[in-house]
């Protein structure tokens, strides 16, 4: 996972501390492709990642942090949508290894 901005293929800067369902994320568009990412905290935490496509938008995987108050957070996993406005938002939160393996394949 990418320890800073130059290491990280794609960043996403949250208005928070933390992530949650509903907030808006700065950045452009993740690629159509499985790559790192650094995500920026507004208390100027970050935490490295890996951000993918899936089903219209994207799975996104982030280590664990700590933020700047000291406050540990652990690897968790998001869904990221586009909304109608053009912006990123957390869709919702998924379990990390479901952020990094994606959905399961049909047989």
């Amino acid at each position: 996972m990418p320890e800073s901005v130059g290491d990280a293929a794609v960043v996403l800067e949250a208005g928070h501390s933390h992530l949650y369902p509903g907030a808006k994320l700065g950045g452009a568009a993740p690629p159509a492709t499985e790559t790192d990412c650094l995500v920026l905290f507004a208390d100027g935490a970050q935490a490295g990642g890996r951000v993918a496509p899936a089903d219209g938008g994207w799975r996104l995987a982030i280590g664990a942090y700590r933020t700047a108050r000291g406050t540990a957070i652990a690897a968790k996993g998001w869904l990221i949508a586009t909304t109608p406005e053009g912006r990123l938002r957390v869709a919702g939160r998924i379990s990390p290894w479901q952020a990094e393996a994606g959905p399961p394949r049909q047989s």
